[in-house]
């Protein structure tokens, strides 16, 4: 299932959640290794707050994903996701305002 020869930003992914739940993340941003697993991960819920994890650190509302990332056409598949293309430099200031801010700061 591993891809061949991926691009610097397919590295990245960001997936936007439709949905009407305030207790579940609307913007899910991965990075994805070479083998198709999440390496890291930051969900954006609709209050602002942001959760984090990586390969040691998670929580009771967020690891990383058991099973390969599907890919963005995969997603698209499903009405009630869209698989957005984001720039390296965008997956990172999500994770760096994530690691810095932590679950239970309000940043909305």
């Amino acid at each position: 299932m591993g891809r061949k020869e991926r691009r610097v930003d397919e590295l990245v992914s960001e997936v936007r959640w439709h949905h009407d739940f305030d207790d579940e993340p609307v913007d899910l941003f991965s990075e994805i290794g070479d083998d198709d697993y999440e390496v890291r991960k930051v969900d954006v819920y609709r209050d602002g707050h942001m959760e984090w994890a990586d390969a040691t650190h998670e929580t009771a509302t967020i690891e990383l994903g058991q099973a390969p990332t599907p890919a963005p056409e995969e997603i698209d598949a499903d009405a009630e996701f869209t698989a957005v293309r984001i720039e390296v430099a965008e997956f990172e200031t999500m994770w760096s305002a994530a690691r810095e801010h932590g679950a239970d700061i309000d940043l909305g």
